[in-house]
């Protein structure tokens, strides 16, 4: 059965605290501890870049792995919206930089906080359809390059992060069925407008403007009173249908591993749910919102600490808007 053998997750050395950012933007200590959750965040370094992560993510998955022999990786994806380029994609960086065959199939999934779900949906199709055997699955989202440092609504919840997923046709950890779901009439809601081809950055000669005379935000701007509204309405119906999917009930879940989005959002679904509050994993005080490397993050350290054979609902929701939930077994 197609699932996951292995996960490593690398953080930035570089670290922000509360205690700056109560000073910068007014918050107490405690809001920003028990609402947002967050206590310290990863932030990396000026020069370090999406394919800088992924590797230092990936040495550390072959160090705990001596048995994955490089040569024998036939799929590489790599899931960013913060690539290295705009051309090529970042997968092919990462071949190259890590001294991968030639034979493999790499390519990148342009997806934010859902996106660990949507790429584990690609990946178990393709062993499943065309047997790959050893999938390597890379997640990195440095938003701290894309953020506002005066945005408040942003600079308190994210966080830099990179994992690396071994996946194989023969692992423990099986990978069930999945739900999804998107809404892009709320795609404003969490956008950088300025950058793309509908307003490009132009340079070297040219205006620092858009083609149509505009000069577009570069940031990341979020709207978290749409965002919670969105969670709350679409996400516990979204795990009931996925439950509904794999034929199992809420109460034979061992762990729900959400997105960690934000202390409340996690607290709210696990009310709104009626789950019991071991059985929910919040463990982003040190990490933050990773964005599409927090439930990996987290399904790494529950793996290690447990092994195979628990029952998991992983949960992803975000950009687009966006969701995906599925079964791990």
């Amino acid at each position: 059965m197609p699932g996951i053998k292995s996960i490593a997750t690398y953080y930035p050395k570089n670290r922000m605290n509360n205690e700056e950012l109560a000073k910068k933007f007014g918050f107490t200590i405690t809001f920003l501890l028990e609402k947002v959750g967050v206590a310290t965040r990863a932030i990396a370094d000026a020069e370090e870049t999406t394919s800088d992560m992924c590797c230092s993510a990936a040495r550390l998955l072959f160090e705990k792995n001596p048995e994955l022999d490089p040569s024998q990786v036939d799929l590489l994806i790599v899931c960013t919206q913060n690539p290295d380029y705009r051309i090529p994609h970042t997968s092919a960086i990462l071949q190259n930089r890590l001294n991968l065959a030639n034979s493999l199939a790499a390519f990148d999934i342009n997806l934010g906080c859902s996106g660990y779900l949507y790429s584990l949906a690609v990946c178990k199709s393709l062993i499943e359809s065309l047997g790959f055997k050893n999938v390597l699955l890379f997640t990195a989202d440095p938003y701290s390059k894309v953020l506002d440092p005066d945005d408040s609504s942003t600079a308190l919840l994210f966080s830099d992060a990179a994992t690396a997923t071994w996946l194989s046709n023969e692992a423990e950890n099986s990978i069930g069925l999945f739900s999804f779901g998107t809404d892009g009439s709320e795609a404003e809601s969490l956008m950088i407008k300025g950058g793309g081809i509908k307003f490009p950055f132009l340079g070297k000669g040219f205006p620092l403007c858009s083609l149509q005379g505009k000069l577009e935000d570069p940031f990341l701007r979020m709207n978290g009173k749409k965002i919670c509204k969105f969670v709350k309405k679409t996400i516990p119906d979204d795990v009931k249908k996925c439950l509904t999917k794999n034929k199992i009930d809420i109460e034979e879940v061992d762990y729900f591993i959400f997105h960690q989005a934000s202390k409340y959002l996690i607290d709210s679904l696990r009310k709104e749910l009626n789950l019991e509050e071991s059985k929910v994993l919040c463990r982003m005080l040190h990490s933050g919102n990773t964005v599409s490397s927090s439930i990996p993050g987290v399904l790494q350290t529950i793996l290690e600490e447990e092994g195979p054979g628990k029952k998991i609902i992983l949960s992803g929701f975000g950009v687009g808007l966006s969701w995906g939930s599925c079964l791990l077994y």
